[in-house]
This record gives C-alpha cells, structure tokens and sequence, in this order.
C-alpha cells in the first residue's frame, strides 16, 4: 500500500462540502470527495476514520443552508463502506478536546473542532482533513492538518477546477428567490362611491362632551 497518508480522518465539513457540491476558491469540492473515497475503495488508505460526532453534525454548519434528504441518504451510505472507522466519543476522548480548546484558545478552536482533533490523534491517524477555517490554521506535533485536495492524480481524470459557467450556476442556486410583489388590492366602482359618501362619525368622547356641555344651564337667580 503505498501513498502519501495511510490513516486519514474526515471531518464533518469534508462531508457537508463534498455533498452539497459546493464550489470554493474555484475548487468543486465534490469531485475532491469523490477522489478520496475512490482511493479509499481502492485500499489505499488502511481505514478511513470519523469521529461519532461527525454523524450527528453532518447536518448543516453554522451559516450553511440545511441539505436535503438525496444528501443525507448519501451521507449514510459513504459511512456505511467496510473500510470507514468510528471513533467513539467517551470520557478520555472528551477531556483530550477540553484541553485542545485551552491549548489552542488563541486560535479560535471550536469544541466540536477539537473533539475531531481529539479522535483523530487517539485512533492514531496522519492526517486530518477539514474544510474548517480555525481548524486548518492548527498546527499539531502528531498529525497533519490541512484542507483535502488531489494529490496524486494518477488515474483519476476529473478535474477539481471549476469553470467559470459552473462556478456562475453555482452561485445563482446559492442566492434566495425574490419574492413576486403583493397585488394592488381591486375595488369595484360602488365600493369606492360608498368610501366617499360614508361620512365619519365623530368619536364618543366628543359626542360625550358635546351633549354635557348641552346640559349645562346658568342657575336661576336668587
């Protein structure tokens, strides 16, 4: 088995990114994933490791539209492969990423990032790969962390760089409907004729005050 990694682990994002077809930097990152699980498949990697945690978040990200249901089916069926590894998220795990998230407050290290960092670094893997701002700028003594990307081609042919056409349709889906203006609301001609013969009624507290001030008689001279 050879290759630059043999023990990678996925973030959440590499999955949500790789789904959703997003397109970043002129980078299809779908086509990104596809490589990986296709080296993966091949058995070049000796396991392709997730945390648990990565199940439940691989749902949407903070300032990412909700996928759909085609995403999520497909999200079960890649982690369901033989060669996928879980990570299970347990007490020593957890204490790991708490000290991560001290360890690396400076550079904005999220819980739910360190909690990837922390399974990685205990399942042993050599790398880490996310599409994950904070997460990338880690630097790490025992592991690789950096964003996935296609680096030994061989006999994969599909390209990674976006067109500029793709790239122009895939920010037209991105962008939300406008909403149709609201009718004009229509009025028939009696209708608009009963309006303006309608005289307003003077409110209650001036017919009140009129009508005390209608009782009101000068006391009979003594």
């Amino acid at each position: 088995m050879a290759g630059k990694y043999h023990k990678p682990c996925l973030d959440s994002s590499v999955f949500i990114g790789g789904l959703n077809g997003e397109i970043v930097n002129k980078i299809k990152r779908r086509v990104v994933l596809d490589y990986l699980w296709e080296k993966a498949k091949a058995g070049e990697f000796s396991a392709v490791y997730i945390s648990a945690y990565v199940i439940a978040e691989t749902y949407k990200k903070k300032g990412q539209l909700k996928a759909n249901d085609m995403v999520y089916d497909e999200f079960l069926e890649f982690i369901n492969e033989s060669f996928v590894r879980v990570i299970e998220l347990d007490r020593e795990t957890a204490l790991q990423a708490h000290e991560l998230c001290r360890q690396y407050a400076g550079k904005g290290l999220m819980p739910s990032d360190a909690v990837h960092l922390a399974s990685a670094l205990r399942a042993g893997c050599d790398v880490l790969w996310a599409w994950d701002g904070p997460l990338t700028t880690i630097t790490h003594p025992d592991i690789q962390i950096e964003e996935p990307y296609i680096y030994e081609r061989m006999f994969f042919t599909k390209s990674e760089i976006a067109t500029p056409e793709e790239i122009e349709a895939y920010e037209q889906k991105g962008k939300p409907k406008a909403l149709p203006a609201p009718k004009p609301i229509q009025t028939s001609a009696a209708e608009a004729t009963n309006k303006s013969d309608t005289k307003p009624e003077a409110p209650q507290k001036q017919k009140e005050g009129l009508n005390r001030s209608t009782d009101i008689s000068p006391s009979p001279k003594a």
